[in-house]
């Protein structure tokens, strides 16, 4: 069984029993903190819990940006697993990178011991407020019972069945699954100065054209971290991710990256570069065996994310699948072209004026959402599959 299909297993058939346990003690909870209150703390202590999704994190930037604007002095807390920790610290004007809690994903049991010793620290801490900002996991829901906050704030099921993951929560925000994700963030921490919250409309509107995203600068010792890779510097350098390999359903069928990579090389100023984490390595392998060329170079696994922000910065564009990737590209000038197909880009893709998105619209799609745990039944992404080699390539500046 795959890491995430695992992880969805436990969350599903742990997670719901767990999350109806701990409700039906919520009550006595309520009633414990009413007869012995915590004074609050000055400033407020509050805890964001966001765990996966490195798209969705880049887009939670708005969010803490808010949430900063909202409670000024605030110490805000995170909870996220270790991969995200450089991710967050591009966020330092909004939050304390010291109070960054992480959990290793390296296994279970170094996972395990993680949660335990956050747990003790969160109950060390004492904080005001917890914020989900997982879409319907119940791992994160069951966090924020057992931080012991005062007030809990995230998305709520309300008419939609099959998502039920407790009544934890004082502030309740109803997921909109045709809003985009940064929207739905933002839409969350417009509620959090209420008392509470328990119905599903919202007070206000929010401009996505006026949301905005760290700008990541160039850091000359990072850059010259880059030299043992001997990227060429005389070239247009276009980046391409072939897929991680982690939900293939969202991956493009490598024969189009091929035929897109061949009319890239055609041009002897311009050098393929293979980007993504270790997990893109094997099919990244594949590609170059097929293509049989001197201006392509696989460097999947050899960066970390700044070292991959600094090729960005330097690059033409970048051509990949839906993922972490385009979602990165936007700290960046980059140019970027976007595949979807099992998912809705109007709701997970990069925002930006540099961002060109090909989706088909096919019937079918999107059949991965929040709303079904990115767990689709289909076995063949014919709308990934209808997006043909020549519409890239003739958006594509060669």
């Amino acid at each position: 069984m795959k890491t995430i299909d695992l992880f969805r297993f436990i969350d599903r058939w742990v997670g719901t029993p767990l999350c109806l346990l701990f409700s039906l003690l919520t009550p006595l909870q309520r009633w414990w903190l009413r007869v012995f209150p915590r004074n609050p703390s000055h400033p407020p202590k509050i805890l964001v819990i966001k765990l996966v999704e490195i798209g969705a994190v880049v887009h939670a930037y708005p969010f803490f940006k808010k949430i900063r604007e909202e409670f000024p002095s605030a110490e805000i807390y995170v909870l996220t697993f270790k991969k995200n920790l450089e991710i967050f610290e591009l966020f330092k004007d909004s939050i304390n990178t010291k109070q960054i809690i992480t959990i290793s994903e390296e296994g279970f049991i170094p996972m395990a011991k993680d949660l335990l010793k956050s747990l003790w620290l969160l109950s060390c801490i004492k904080v005001d407020m917890a914020i989900d900002l997982e879409f319907f996991a119940r791992a994160s829901a069951l966090l924020t019972f057992f931080s012991g906050a005062t007030k809990s704030a995230g998305f709520y099921a309300y008419g939609f069945e099959g998502l039920y993951r407790g009544n934890f929560l004082t502030h309740q925000v109803s997921y909109n699954p045709l809003a985009h994700t940064a929207v739905n963030y933002l839409a969350l921490a417009g509620t959090l100065k209420a008392p509470s919250k328990h119905s599903p409309e919202l007070d206000q509107f929010i401009d996505t054209s006026s949301l905005v995203f760290p700008a990541y600068q160039s850091v000359p010792q990072v850059y010259q971290s880059l030299l043992p890779l001997k990227i060429p510097q005389d070239k247009r350098l276009f980046l391409m991710n072939t897929g991680e390999g982690n939900i293939p359903l969202r991956e493009w069928p490598l024969e189009n990256f091929k035929i897109v990579a061949e009319s890239i090389l055609i041009n002897e100023k311009n050098v393929l570069l293979l980007v993504g984490t270790k997990d893109a390595r094997p099919k990244s392998e594949d590609l170059m065996r097929q293509l049989k060329h001197d201006r392509v170079f696989n460097y999947c696994g050899q960066t970390n994310l700044k070292q991959l922000l600094e090729i960005f910065l330097i690059s033409h564009c970048l051509i990949a699948n839906d993922g972490g990737l385009g979602h990165l590209a936007m700290l960046t000038p980059l140019e970027k072209y976007i595949l979807y197909g099992p998912e809705a880009p109007q709701v997970f893709s990069p925002l930006g004026p540099r961002t060109h998105v090909f989706y088909s619209h096919w019937p079918c799609s999107p059949c991965l959402s929040a709303l079904n745990h990115r767990n689709s039944l289909c076995r063949d992404n014919k709308c990934l599959k209808a997006i043909l080699p020549g519409q890239v390539i003739k958006m594509l500046d060669l």
